[in-house]
């Protein structure tokens, strides 16, 4: 066996650099990475050529390939870092992470890399450099407004000037007795949210790639909510529950293309949001700490054990909201009693 790997190492050796970078950028991540463990030639041209790993990741995540991200992203790392997703495995807290969280990413320091997939085609690509909320030259003012306020990062935005057309209903409740959109939606759409940290060159993907939740809208047939997302723990002083959640949503509406059967997607509105496990979301400060958080949290590449860990932080969630419920219903019998009670008193007092 050791004769036959010195033996291949030697017939590696024999080979020219071009064609040794040339084959392995014919194999995809996990292919190269497993590739450059095998000898130290093969280590030696995955580490030291760029180009491989920057071909690879922006045949991954169109988004890297525009002007504005290519110098900005660190290869290969940023592969190893984007590839996995976040993994919520049960514990309060990232050990790992806890003691990052004495610092936090600035607003600056921050780029979205944003991608959207329907049937295997990249229909979508964004690069959002910095949290434009953040910092537009309000000042001491602003920057208290975005500190308190709901954060909310906009992709792309909803123009409500516009509305609903009448006729889209019409069309789209006649195209939707066809079939289940929703379950096509959540078979064929997949996203990538990879928040990058020009800073440390630290990334990560915010989204869940395949869809959480498929809703169609009540007010419009060919209207569809869908929710990407992952699960950051946090150090109890952030959050008493020791969780947050990163709430990607989009909002796509069923079009027709023109002179064709086929139906296509309008993206009206894509957001990222964070939440405690109550449901409220979070200010700027506490979001921005979230989301420096999320750069040291445990990842996977098992799209089962991901989805796994969401669903365990759901349950956990409606326990949560059970017990909540639970208190304030005893709360309010405590309380009527209690008036009953003062009432009667009142009453034998003033009357008897």
């Amino acid at each position: 066996m050791a004769a036959a790997s010195e033996s291949a190492e030697c017939h590696l050796k024999s080979l020219s650099r071009d064609l040794l970078v040339d084959v392995m950028g014919r194999l995809d991540g996990l292919s190269l990475a497993a590739a450059a463990c095998t000898c130290t030639e093969l280590q030696d041209v995955a580490t030291q050529e760029r180009g491989l790993w920057e071909s690879l990741c922006q045949a991954t995540w169109p988004s890297t390939a525009s002007p504005d991200a290519t110098h900005l992203v660190p290869f290969p790392k940023f592969y190893a870092d984007s590839h996995p997703l976040i993994l919520y495995d049960g514990d309060s807290v990232s050990k790992r992470g806890r003691s990052k969280l004495q610092s936090e990413s600035l607003p600056e320091d921050l780029v979205s890399l944003v991608d959207v997939y329907y049937k295997g085609e990249c229909v979508l690509s964004k690069v959002i450099d910095g949290i434009p909320e953040a910092w537009n030259g309000g000042g001491g003012e602003h920057q208290k407004w975005f500190a308190d306020c709901p954060f909310e990062l906009d992709v792309v935005k909803f123009d409500y000037s516009q509305g609903m057309r009448v006729e889209d209903e019409v069309d789209a409740a006649e195209e939707d007795e066809g079939g289940d959109f929703s379950k096509e939606l959540q078979d064929d759409i997949r996203m990538s949210w990879i928040l990058l940290n020009k800073k440390t060159q630290k990334s990560v993907n915010l989204s869940s790639w395949k869809p959480l939740t498929v809703q169609k809208s009540w007010i419009s047939n060919n209207n569809y909510t869908l929710q990407f997302g992952c699960v950051v723990p946090v150090d109890d002083g952030l959050l008493p529950q020791g969780l947050a959640e990163c709430v990607i949503t989009a909002r796509c509406e069923r079009t027709k293309e023109e002179g064709s059967s086929k139906s296509g997607l309008k993206w009206e509105e894509i957001g990222m949001s964070i939440k405690d496990m109550v449901g409220a979301h979070l200010g700027g400060k506490k979001s921005l700490v979230v989301l420096h958080q999320a750069l040291y949290c445990p990842r996977s590449n098992n799209q089962e054990e991901v989805q796994k860990g969401y669903a365990r932080f759901e349950r956990k969630k409606k326990e949560m909201k059970r017990a909540r419920d639970y208190k304030e219903t005893l709360a309010n019998g405590l309380c009527l009693s209690v008036e009953i009670i003062i009432f009667a008193t009142l009453y034998h007092t003033f009357f008897l």
